[in-house]
């Protein structure tokens, strides 16, 4: 077996940092729904903040992506990824201080839908910049299998931790 090239390494820390970011991201926010639907048990509720916490995200990447286009992705995925740990402290903060009322969890949701609407285009547009053109579809690949595996194991992860520890404090 053969040493990793430069790139390889390279990229595989970029996958690596990008995939604990996506998943600690996918299991809060799938945590704060679960958390308000067994607190609440409203359905309705539920439905709301989930769409709340998934719409914006996906009309944001339109633009994003020529933003990734235009202004440095590196800064891009970077302000989005800090904004989202800042709406994340302020919400721990509001619920531990049960000051967290559906309203302030359905703007930290909506905020970090953004955010992530952001980051995502931002994230993708860098990995052709790391990655030599021979090996772009095979890296891809492997970055779509990650994004996949992350989104179906999150809200299963964020369920089992929301019964282990009782409380969304400790998640977020």
């Amino acid at each position: 077996m053969r040493p990793a090239s430069r790139w390889q390494v390279t990229v595989a820390v970029y996958l690596a940092g990008q995939t604990v970011s996506l998943f600690g991201s996918a299991v809060v926010s799938y945590s704060m729904i679960w958390w308000v639907a067994l607190e609440t048990g409203n359905a309705i509720t539920f439905a709301l903040l989930s769409l709340v916490a998934v719409l914006p995200q996906g009309l944001v990447a339109l633009p994003a992506g020529v933003w990734a286009d235009r202004y440095s992705r590196k800064l891009l995925v970077i302000g989005a990824d800090a904004a989202l740990a800042v709406v994340t402290l302020a919400l721990a903060v509001a619920v531990w201080l049960d000051a967290a009322s559906m309203v302030v969890l359905g703007a930290a949701l909506l905020l970090r839908s953004i955010g992530g609407g952001i980051q995502t285009p931002a994230e993708t547009a860098i990995l052709p910049q790391l990655t030599p053109a021979n090996q772009l579809l095979r890296v891809n690949a492997i970055n779509s299998t990650i994004q996949s595996v992350c989104m179906l194991v999150a809200p299963a992860l964020a369920a089992v931790l929301l019964v282990a520890w009782k409380d969304v404090h400790w998640i977020l």
